[in-house]
């Protein structure tokens, strides 16, 4: 069992790094609508660690790694929606071992966040790799800033709640996009997410929109930079933490 200074220190250093990798490629997504893939490699290393440190069952170890890896496959091959239903099946297995049905669960929820990235539907690839090392990396921490609590050997479902804040941010940060591309493009016909194609408002929208086509004619979509959420609903996690706590 390690000491609880070690614990301290290990996920402190675990936030640190979290923060720092969310905020800037929150930031680069809001500017470039890209991420780099390998931003989330650093929460990832020191997420093994920190599940050695919890003495997590190395099979959940073994495959949350290989999630994250596999999300570097392309998004909308074969290779990937393959590689997220195995994960599933592995979580069943996990979970039906007596001793680690919370890690089970955990690596479920992992599993579920990967197919989102399927030809990036819902999530970028890069908001799919953010979302996978957190829930990884935060499996067995105890965190709730607002009641001081911080340190290892709490394993606690923290996947749901990371989740549950990541869609409460989302919910906020589309209904605020919503309401300013309602105003600010009104004059170019801003319906929703969308504007009728045209010069005028492609050269306004800049790179925050995508020219898309259809049999009904052009339009500009907008590309939700989902990393601002992702990043909000992490500090939101650290700072309440679990509700179970």
């Amino acid at each position: 069992m390690i000491s609880q200074e070690t614990g301290t220190f290990a996920v402190s250093l675990l936030i640190a790094v979290s923060a720092v990798s969310l905020i800037y490629g929150a930031a680069r997504d809001s500017r470039k609508r890209s991420v780099n893939p390998f931003l989330f490699v650093p929460i990832m290393l020191i997420g093994v660690v920190m599940n050695i440190l919890e003495s997590s069952p190395p099979v959940f170890i073994l495959l949350g790694v290989a999630a994250f890896v596999l999300s570097f496959l392309r998004s909308s091959s074969y290779a990937y929606i393959i590689s997220g239903f195995l994960m599933i099946i592995g979580a069943i297995i996990i979970a039906s071992l007596s001793s680690y049905p919370i890690y089970g669960f955990e690596f479920f929820i992992i599993s579920v966040i990967f197919l989102t990235g399927f030809r990036q539907t819902l999530f970028g690839i890069g908001d799919t790799k953010a979302i996978i090392s957190i829930i990884f990396s935060f499996t067995g921490v105890n965190i709730s800033l607002l009641r001081g609590i911080i340190g290892l050997n709490g394993l606690i479902a923290n996947g749901v709640f990371i989740l549950f804040y990541i869609v409460l941010a989302s919910l906020v940060f589309l209904l605020a996009e919503f309401l300013y591309i309602s105003s600010a493009f009104r004059k170019f016909g801003a319906s929703g997410f969308r504007i009728p194609y045209s010069n005028e408002a492609e050269s306004a929208a800049g790179i925050a929109f995508a020219k898309r086509k259809r049999a009904s004619g052009e339009y500009l979509v907008y590309r939700v930079p989902f990393l601002i959420p992702v990043a909000a609903g992490f500090f939101l996690f650290i700072i309440f933490g679990s509700l179970f706590i």
